[in-house]
């Protein structure tokens, strides 16, 4: 709403709650570690660094959970 992410990050964190709802943590942190590793070949440090922190963040919710 106040334009601190774009339309596209904003739909990549919709895009992976839902998945998050329907596949479950194990697989979501499966597609997620595959995003950090692919990012971290090309380069894309920050972006590496912003995966494995919403990998901690999915890890953290179920733990909480179970």
């Amino acid at each position: 709403c106040r334009g601190k992410i774009s339309k596209e990050e904003y739909g990549e964190i919709i895009r992976q709650a839902v998945d998050l709802i329907k596949k479950g943590s194990k697989e979501s942190v499966e597609q997620l570690t595959q995003e950090m590793n692919e990012a971290a070949q090309a380069m894309r440090y920050e972006r590496a660094a912003q995966i494995r922190d919403k990998i901690r963040d999915v890890e953290g919710l179920m733990d909480c959970v179970s």
